[in-house]
């Protein structure tokens, strides 16, 4: 079969809105520091992860705002490269940071990764 085709009563219309993905925007959030100037992240979740990244960041020195599912990063006052511990271990994603202090400083703290006890997930 090639194709299957489904004849309904009546033909769907409307729109859906998509929700931003928790795992593409835990990789951006953090890159955004390495931008020169403000970035707008458009279509974030609003998720525990993304506000303990946010916290992350303005920790780090940045600034950091939401308004709707718009996230603002200016990371002018970005000045760290010891990711908070307390933040971190809260948050598996974390390890995104390590790459983003290291490309900024050239040196970075960044303890274990945290987040929810599912099992052992090693990072390769």
């Amino acid at each position: 079969m090639s194709k299957l085709v489904i004849r309904g009563r009546c033909r769907l219309h409307g729109e859906v809105t998509i929700g931003g993905s928790k795992n593409s925007s835990v990789a951006i959030i953090p890159a955004a520091l390495l931008g020169e100037g403000t970035s707008a992240l458009d279509n974030v979740p609003r998720i525990n992860d993304v506000a303990v990244f946010a916290e992350i960041l303005k920790d780090l020195g940045a600034v950091v705002t939401m308004d709707g599912s718009t996230m603002t990063v200016a990371p002018n006052g970005f000045v760290s490269h010891i990711a908070p511990y307390d933040l971190v271990r809260k948050l598996r994603a974390s390890y995104y940071l390590m790459g983003v202090l290291l490309a900024k400083f050239g040196q970075a703290e960044v303890g274990l990764p945290g987040g929810c006890d599912i099992g052992p997930r090693p990072v390769d």
